[in-house]
C-alpha cells in the first residue's frame, strides 16, 4: 500500500525561521484544452455540492511554487491561485492528460494541538466528500486577503485564524512549532505542518468550543492520547479514514516527541497494508 501523502521537508522551523517570497497573480498560462477540462471539473463539483455537499465559491489561495531548506531557513516562493484551479487540478485523470502543467498546489496549513492534560486534538466531520475524510487536525487553506503579514503571506498567522474560526482559541504564533511540509497525494496540495502546547485541558478547550462562534467546519471534538502508545493506537485504529495531511502531521508530531524508531515503525507499518 502506498501512502497518500508525502514528506516534502521535515526539518521543524520557528517563524523566525521562515523567509517568504511573494510574487503576487497567476502562474504559467494553460491550454485552452487545460481550461475547459478544469471549468468542467468545477462545474461537476458545484453540481454535486448543491445536490448533497457544503456550500462552495471560488475564493482565492495562496499558491506554493517552490519550497527550499538552506541555511537553516526555510523558503518558500509564493503565489496566487484559485479554488476552482484546485478543483479543477486535483483530480487524477487532470494531471494524467496534462502532466505538463502546472497543478494550483494551494498551500495549507494544520496543526497537532496538545492540551495540558496530554490529549492531540482531532475533528470529526459526518458530511463527507471527496475532499473532506471522517477525521482531521484542525486546519485549512491560506487566505491571501487575512493571512498576511507585512505583505507577505504569513502560515503561522493562517494557522492561528484556523484554531480561532473552529475553536474559538487564540494562540501565540511565535510559540508555534512547524514540523515540516508534507503533500497531499489523494487531492495534490501541501500543507504546512504545525504543533503547539496548550495551556488549556481538554474539558476546557470543548468549553471554549461550545459556546464560541465559529464556522461549524467541525461536527464532535476527539482526541488522541499523547503518549508513544496512545498515539500509535489511535492512528492505526483511524488509518484509512483520516485526511493524508493530517494523518502526516501527527506522524511527524509523534517523531518529534516519541523519537524516530516510533515513527519509521509506523510508516512501514502503514506501507506495507
Amino acid at each position: 500500500m502506498v501512502l497518500d501523502f508525502e514528506i516534502l521537508l521535515s526539518e521543524p522551523f520557528s517563524r523566525s525561521d521562515l523567509i517568504v517570497h511573494y510574487v503576487a497573480g497567476p502562474g504559467e498560462p494553460r491550454s485552452r484544452e487545460a481550461t475547459e477540462e478544469i471549468d468542467k471539473a468545477w462545474g461537476l463539483q458545484l453540481q454535486a455540492c448543491r445536490q448533497d455537499g457544503p456550500h462552495i465559491f471560488n475564493g482565492l489561495l495562496i499558491r506554493l511554487n517552490r519550497y527550499a531548506r538552506r541555511d537553516g531557513k526555510t523558503i518558500l516562493e509564493l503565489g496566487d491561485t484559485t479554488f476552482r484551479e484546485y478543483i479543477g487540478t486535483s483530480v487524477e485523470h487532470f494531471y494524467e492528460r496534462f502532466p505538463e502543467t502546472w497543478m494550483a498546489d494551494p498551500l495549507a496549513v494544520c496543526i497537532a494541538l496538545v492540551t495540558s492534560d496530554r490529549k492531540i486534538l482531532v475533528e470529526k466531520r459526518t458530511l463527507l466528500t471527496r475532499y473532506r475524510a471522517p477525521f482531521h487536525v484542525i486546519g485549512g487553506f491560506m487566505d491571501p486577503e487575512k493571512d498576511l503579514c507585512d505583505g507577505q503571506p504569513d502560515p503561522f498567522l493562517a494557522i492561528t485564524r484556523e484554531v480561532r474560526e473552529e475553536l474559538g482559541l487564540a494562540l501565540v504564533p511565535d510559540r508555534l512549532v512547524a514540523l515540516g511540509l508534507v503533500r497531499n497525494l489523494f487531492v495534490r496540495h501541501p500543507e504546512i505542518v504545525f504543533c503547539y502546547a496548550l495551556r488549556e485541558s481538554f474539558g476546557d478547550v470543548r468549553v471554549v468550543f461550545e459556546n464560541s462562534v465559529t464556522d461549524d467546519e467541525i461536527d464532535q471534538l476527539e482526541a488522541a492520547e499523547d503518549t508513544d502508545g496512545g498515539l500509535a493506537s489511535f492512528l492505526r485504529g483511524h488509518h484509512g479514514f483520516f485526511t493524508p495531511s493530517g494523518e502526516a502531521c501527527l506522524l511527524l508530531y509523534g517523531r518529534r516527541i516519541y523519537g524516530e524508531d516510533w515513527y519509521k515503525t509506523l510508516l512501514e507499518e502503514f506501507t506495507e497494508r
